[in-house]
């Protein structure tokens, strides 16, 4: 059974999130905080190389991923999104 507090965290999930370019479509996808991003769709949204990207995530700067598997790391859309904001936030100062 849903609480309410369950349901209002499943409809800010829904409500939050990054639009993320689709392979061979020109629409983009809408993907919530509560989703999971690849590296390779996570560098579509923030323009860096992998190997910049990995010395970022191991000096801090960056979020660390997830291991949904031994060989697989994703990161949370969110931790995604606060990172945006981090950088322009630091763009604009």
């Amino acid at each position: 059974m849903h609480t309410k507090e369950s349901l209002t965290q499943k409809a800010t999930c829904a409500e939050n999130g990054l639009y993320i370019k689709q392979d061979g479509k020109n629409e983009p996808l809408f993907v919530p905080d509560c989703a999971f991003l690849r590296l390779y769709q996570v560098l579509q949204i923030i323009p860096v190389s992998r190997s910049t990207w990995w010395l970022q995530v191991a000096q801090g700067n960056f979020p660390k991923g997830i291991k949904l598997a031994p060989n697989m790391t994703a990161w949370k859309v969110s931790d995604i999104r606060m990172l945006i904001e981090k950088l322009v936030g630091e763009m604009e100062a």
